[in-house]
């Protein structure tokens, strides 16, 4: 059986788009990101633009939640973030995505790195839709519930 932990890093790894959902006074506030997973940091980094409210949100309150899907597998990571200026790390994540952005690149000083160090993870981790669909369907027809898939919480 697989590790717990390196489970976790696996599908967060592979799953490379995310919401960011973050405080924005008494309301939370999500929108798309791309995340690249840093197993071996323990963290997860995010690139934007400094001049959004996503920067300003975390400085007031570090809390985030990361949520991940790919109609199959469903990741959620609560952890907290900070706000790095550092060229290296924003080179070392650089993308063609990115380059769309940004197209004066990876030394644009208005890029920065958002860190995210999770601390609680909850995956559900089960079939494709197809495959889920089918054992929904033949559940519905032999009343009885289908197993769709592993579910864990854990701290890392």
């Amino acid at each position: 059986m697989e590790d717990q932990e390196k489970k976790v890093w696996r599908l967060i790894s592979k799953l490379d788009v995310c919401m960011l959902s973050t405080l924005s006074g008494n309301s939370i506030r999500s929108r798309p990101m791309s995340a690249m997973a840093r197993p071996e940091y323990g963290d997860i980094v995010m690139l934007t633009d400094s001049h959004l409210d996503k920067d300003n949100e975390i400085m007031r309150n570090r809390h985030v939640n990361l949520a991940y899907s790919d109609g199959g597998t469903y990741v959620s990571v609560e952890g907290t973030a900070e706000i790095e200026h550092d060229r290296a790390l924003i080179r070392e994540c650089w993308s063609a995505g990115a380059q769309l952005f940004w197209p004066n690149g990876p030394e644009d000083p208005s890029i920065v790195a958002i860190i995210v160090t999770p601390e609680m993870v909850e995956y559900w981790d089960s079939d494709n839709k197809f495959i889920a669909g089918l054992k929904f369907a033949y559940g519905l027809a032999t009343h009885t519930t289908p197993f769709m898939g592993e579910h864990k919480r854990l701290r890392l």
